[in-house]
C-alpha cells in the first residue's frame, strides 16, 4: 500500500519519498459509522401512550357509574389515596405504598373482581388519577405502570380538587 518514489536527478542522491495509500482508512471509517448507526436503530426507546383531553371544556353527556370508578390520589412519601366511587358518596379510604408495586395493584384487582363479581365488563372499569403538588414525576409513571400492567383499558390523569386534599388530609391521618 506505501509506494517508494525515486527521483533520478542526482545518482548519489537518491531522494525517496514516501506515500501513504489512506483508502483502507476511509473504508475503515464508513465501516465505523455504518456500525453505529446499525446499533443505535435497533435500540429504539419505546413510550407508552397517553391520550390527553383537550382543553376545551367539552361536557360529555355519558356519565360512568360510580360502581365502575376507581379513583387514585398520588401524594408526597411515595404513598398513594385509593378509593371507590365519588367523594359525595362517603367511600372508604384505603392506602397504598407506590414503592410496593403490588400493594396499588392489589387495590386494582379487587376492584376487577368485583366487577366482574357483578357481572359487568372490566373494560367499563374507569380510573381516575389525580396527582398532587407533592406528587413526584416517578409516582405518576408508577401508577401509570400499574395500568399497564392489570390491563385497565380506560383511564384518566386529572386535577386535584379541594376536596381531594381534604381527603387525602382525614385518610393519611
Amino acid at each position: 500500500m506505501a509506494q517508494l518514489e525515486i527521483s533520478n536527478r542526482n545518482k548519489k542522491n537518491k531522494h525517496r519519498s514516501t506515500i501513504v495509500d489512506l483508502t483502507p482508512m476511509v473504508d475503515l471509517g464508513f465501516l465505523l459509522i455504518t456500525f453505529f448507526i446499525f446499533t443505535t436503530t435497533m435500540s429504539e426507546p419505546t413510550a407508552m401512550k397517553l391520550n390527553m383531553p383537550d382543553d376545551n371544556n367539552v361536557i360529555d353527556s355519558t356519565m360512568v357509574p360510580n360502581s365502575l370508578v376507581l379513583t387514585i390520589l398520588p401524594d408526597a412519601d411515595d404513598k398513594a389515596v385509593v378509593f371507590e366511587g365519588d367523594l359525595k358518596d362517603g367511600p372508604v379510604f384505603n392506602k397504598a405504598d407506590l414503592n410496593n408495586p403490588a400493594s396499588l395493584r392489589n387495590f386494582i384487582i379487587q376492584k376487577q373482581q368485583k366487577i366482574l363479581s357483578e357481572r359487568k365488563q372490566v373494560k367499563d372499569m374507569v380510573v381516575i388519577i389525580k396527582p398532587g403538588v407533592k406528587s413526584t414525576y416517578k409516582n405518576l409513571i408508577d401508577v401509570l405502570d400499574e395500568m399497564q400492567i392489570t390491563g385497565v383499558k380506560k383511564y384518566a390523569v386529572v386535577k386535584r380538587s379541594p376536596g381531594d386534599e381534604q381527603a387525602i388530609t382525614k385518610a393519611l391521618l
